[in-house]
Parts: structure tokens; sequence; C-alpha cells
């Protein structure tokens, strides 16, 4: 027998919730955008100030390296499962993103500030009985099973994972937008990044259906993490596809970014098994390494740009090759990434 519980969200749920957020902000910024554009025909002067807040969801490139105990390659098992299989990390999420933009009037200089900010929690709970077997006495009574404990197998995983991005840059547009309304700005700056991931995971294991059966247990804990800083550069472009003045001007965006980290890879895990009351405990030392980690991204979707007020959606990625230390007895260095639809809501105030 095998119960399986699992907590977490399905892709296809969190894509429906993104889809209802991203209608609920279309309608909203339809009916603003309309009315404004109405109310302020006349005005040409642009937003000093753009204040933009949205969300996505994030699926993860996010690897380490399962934990299992010795019995588990050298004692016969019941488990119709895999361990290793089942300790992966969160694999989706939700984050959210907030940034705030100033254009000095009549000049072409753009300075910003952004922030990212995601987090994902997962649980599983994997349990197998093993078959009831005939036992024999010495004294030639049958009973339906042992005396002893019977076979059994339980796996309990708990992880987490989070993430702030942070993005300070000044940008000058260059004037390759096409002719119309487009834009293209290229910005300098700084990027900082924050991952952290922890796991715990609990293994019960009787083998065999009999009375003199070992019994097994394992437990770890890991921690693992990455904080740096670096220089960053960015290219952000938009071309207007469809003007219609009070209804709004689609535009289609895109954009690239790119950066260089330096920092802390940190790393702490503690293990500990027990056969038949023998306890031993191992804590790894804890492992610091100064990394340099690269960053590409960039993204790609579609506006509804009124005067003062924007809709966004589409598909963006970030990647940090070698941020994190997921080994457990040796460092191993394994890439982190982000990737998946967004949509945003912005406002234009001053000007």
């Amino acid at each position: 027998m095998s119960d399986f519980t699992n907590t977490n969200c399905t892709s296809r749920d969190l894509r429906w919730q993104l889809l209802s957020t991203v209608s609920a902000l279309s309608l909203l910024v339809f009916i603003y955008g309309s009315h404004k554009a109405e109310a302020a025909a006349g005005d040409a002067e642009p937003p000093a100030v753009w204040i933009e807040l949205g969300g996505g969801l994030d699926q993860f490139t996010n690897q380490q390296t399962p934990f299992m105990p010795p019995f588990e390659a050298t004692s016969p098992s019941i488990q119709t499962y895999s361990v290793s299989g089942i300790q992966h990390a969160p694999r989706a999420g939700f984050n959210l993103s907030g940034e705030i933009a100033y254009q000095p009037a009549e000049t072409d200089w753009v300075f910003s500030a952004a922030a990212k900010f995601g987090r994902a929690s997962r649980y599983q709970d994997v349990h197998d009985e093993g078959p009831t077997i005939p036992y024999v006495t010495g004294g030639g009574y049958v009973f339906p099973t042992p005396l002893g404990p019977f076979a059994f197998s339980d796996t309990v995983v708990k992880s987490s994972e989070s993430h702030v991005i942070l993005d300070f840059k000044a940008g000058k547009e260059i004037g390759l937008g096409a002719p119309g309304g487009g834009y293209s700005v290229l910005s300098a700056g700084v990027r900082f990044a924050q991952f952290i991931s922890k796991a715990a995971v609990q293994i019960s294991l009787v083998p065999i259906n009999v009375g003199n059966s070992p019994r097994y247990y394992a437990s770890a804990k890991t921690s693992r993490s990455f904080l740096g800083i670096g220089p960053s550069i960015a290219w952000d472009a938009s071309d207007p596809l469809l003007n219609r003045s009070a209804m709004g001007t689609v535009t289609f965006d895109w954009g690239a970014n790119a950066a260089i980290l330096f920092g802390k890879q940190k790393s702490d895990i503690r293990q500990m098994t027990s056969e038949v009351g023998v306890y031993q405990t191992t804590a790894a030392p804890g492992r610091t390494k100064s990394i340099q980690v690269p960053n590409v991204g960039g993204f790609a979707g579609f506006s509804v740009r009124y005067a003062d007020a924007k809709v966004s959606m589409g598909y963006r990625a970030d990647f940090f090759f070698g941020a994190i230390d997921g080994g457990i007895d040796a460092r191993k260095s394994e890439n982190r990434g982000f990737y998946g639809p967004f949509a945003n809501i912005s406002f234009g105030i001053g000007g």
C-alpha cells in the first residue's frame, strides 16, 4: 500500500490564478486609462515618475544532491518510490515585483530602482507498507503477521526557497525605437541578489516483515545560500503595434540584461542515522566560498499604454550560473534560474 500526500499547488492552478490576475489588471487599466485619456486629451507633458507593481509565476532550476543514508543502498526494502526522486526543491511559485523610475524633464536620462521577491515551499509525505506474510511460530501456530514490527517505509520532505533581486540603474534613450513612438533605453547599474534554500528530510524504514527485522531511521537538514552584488547592464525597448488614442496604444516590448555578481556561497548540512537504536550524528563542516556568478536574462511581452497608465504582460527569464552549492559531502556548484509569465500595472505621476 502506498499513500502520497503533497501540498504543492499544481502548475495548472498557478496559471489559472495568474490569468485571473492579468484579466483583472487589464480591465482596471482599461477603465482608468480611457477615463484619463478623455479627461486630459490635450495634455502633452509625459509623467516624470512611473511606479510599477506586478507579479508572476516563477518556475525554478534548482538542482541539489539528495540525502541518501547508507542503509538505503545496503538493506532490503519494500519501497516502491524513489527516495532521491521525491527530495527535489520546489519547482514553481509566485513572485512580487516593483519599480520606480524617474526621468527629468526634457532629458533622455532615466533613473530607476527595482525589486523582485519570490518564495515557495513544498511538503511531501510518502508511506509504503509491506504485504501481509503468514508467520509461523516455533510451535506451529500461523499468524497473519509477525509478532514483531511489520515492514514499512515512510519519507517526509519539507523544503523551501526564497530569492530577492534588487536593481539600481541609470539609463539613456539611444534612439533605436521604431518611428511613431518607439523607444530604446540602454542602462548600467548595480544588481544585488540573495538566494536561500532549506530542506529537512526524515526517513523511517523496517525493510522486511519478520520479528527481528532491523529498524532504520535517518534525518538531514540542509541550508544553502548565496549573497552577491555586482555591475549590470540592461537594454529595454518598445515598438508600437496599434494606436487608438483613447483606447490606448498596444506595444511590443522586449529587453535583455546581464551582470556579474561577486559574493559568498554557503552551505550547512547536518545528518543523523540510526539502526536498531544505535545513533550516529554527523555535521559536515559549513562550507563558505567566495565566487563570481554570471547572470543573463531577458523578457518579451505586450503592453497597453495610456498617457499616464500602462498594463503589461509577457514572459521573462533570469539565470545565475553556479550560484548554489548543491552538494552534501563535497561542494557542487549548481545553477539557479527563474522563468515564467508575468503581469505588471504602472501609473505615471508628475510631469
